[in-house]
C-alpha cells in the first residue's frame, strides 16, 4: 500500500504569512511604543474620579508620584511664554501662555481634568532655588490660552513647570519653558554654619563599636 506524500510547495503555499506578517507589525509597533514611554518609575499617575458633594467631578491622584527627572522625561505637551512687558524684579508680570500637545494642537480648558480643585498648575523657580512660585493660569477661551501673573523676587534664569491631567488619558503631563529676567544674578554660596560632631556607641554580642560622625548645615 502506498503511502500518501505532501509536496513542499503545498505547504509553503498553505501558510499563513498575511497572519504571520500582521503580527510581526504589532510587536515591532508596540516595542517602538513601549520604548517611547518614560523609563523612570513612577513617571505616569493615574488618576480616578471622584465626585463631590456639590456633583462636580475631580481627578485625585491612586499613587505617588515620587521624584520626576525632568531632564530625562519629555510629555507630549508643550507651552510657549509671551509677557506683556519686559519682566523686572519685584514687579508684576502679566503673562500668555499657549497650552499645545506636541503636534500643535491647542489644548482647551474642558479637555483638562480638575485636580486638586484647579485644571491647571504652575510651578514657577529661579536658579538658586529660593524664589518659589505656584501658580493656577486661567483660561482665556478656547483656543489652549492661558494667563496669569507673578513677580519675580530675583534677576536670572527661571524655569516654569506646567502640569494638566488630560480628561482622555487621566494621566499627568508637564511641560517646560524657561525665561531669563534682566538684571544680574545673585552668585550662589553655601556657607558652614554649625559643625556639631556626634559620637555614639553601640555594643553588639560578639564586640562594641564606636561610630563618630560630624554634622554639617549649610546655608545658602
Amino acid at each position: 500500500m502506498t503511502e500518501p506524500t505532501t509536496d513542499n510547495n503545498t505547504l509553503k503555499g498553505s501558510l499563513p504569512w498575511g497572519s504571520v506578517t500582521a503580527l510581526t507589525a504589532v510587536f515591532v509597533a508596540s516595542y517602538f511604543i513601549m520604548r517611547a514611554l518614560p523609563d523612570a518609575e513612577c513617571g505616569f499617575l493615574h488618576y480616578e474620579e471622584v465626585v463631590l458633594a456639590d456633583g462636580t467631578v475631580e481627578f485625585c491622584a491612586t499613587n505617588h508620584a515620587g521624584f520626576l527627572d525632568l531632564t530625562r522625561l519629555e510629555y507630549p505637551v508643550r507651552t510657549e511664554l509671551e509677557f506683556s512687558a519686559e519682566p523686572e524684579v519685584g514687579k508684576p508680570a502679566e503673562v500668555r501662555m499657549e497650552l499645545t500637545t506636541k503636534g500643535g494642537m491647542p489644548m482647551a480648558p474642558h479637555e483638562l481634568a480638575q485636580t486638586h480643585t484647579k485644571k491647571m498648575h504652575l510651578m514657577v523657580i529661579d536658579e538658586s532655588l529660593e524664589d518659589y512660585h505656584h501658580i493656577h493660569p486661567e483660561a482665556e477661551g478656547m483656543d489652549g490660552h492661558y494667563t496669569f501673573s507673578f513677580t519675580p523676587q530675583k534677576a536670572g534664569h527661571y524655569r516654569f513647570f506646567t502640569e494638566v491631567v488630560p480628561v482622555v488619558t487621566r494621566r499627568q503631563l508637564i511641560a517646560t519653558t524657561e525665561e531669563t529676567i534682566e538684571g544680574q544674578p545673585e552668585a550662589v554660596r553655601f556657607v558652614e554654619q554649625t559643625r556639631e560632631s556626634v559620637s555614639m556607641a553601640f555594643i553588639s554580642p560578639w564586640k562594641t563599636c564606636r561610630i563618630s560622625c560630624r554634622r554639617i548645615v549649610i546655608i545658602a
